[in-house]
């Protein structure tokens, strides 16, 4: 008698379909690293960029007040310190 097999057994389905979530986990968790670092990096350089915009207009005015607070789109920066440098980001 031959023995005919049509298909996949119950075990070598779900076997797969844990191997397919265990990738799946690894791989959505690399992403979402990445996409966190990536959110971290654009937050920094856009404080810089403001940083950069303070301290022209500290050097285009010629005087320094160290409780103005400017105001870009959605942050807010006050200086703290002497120099526009230094200082704290409040998003709004």
């Amino acid at each position: 008698m031959k023995n005919k097999n049509d298909g996949f057994t119950l075990v070598e389905l779900i076997v797969t379909i844990v191997i397919i979530a265990v990738v799946t986990l690894i791989a959505t968790t690399a992403v979402l690293r990445q996409v966190n670092r990536a959110r971290t990096e654009a937050f920094i350089d856009q404080v810089k960029q403001y940083v950069k915009a303070i301290d022209a207009d500290v050097t285009e005015n010629k005087e320094y007040d160290e409780y103005k607070i400017y105001d870009f789109n959605e942050y807010k920066i006050k200086s703290v310190d002497k120099q526009p440098d230094g200082g704290f980001a409040i998003k709004t």
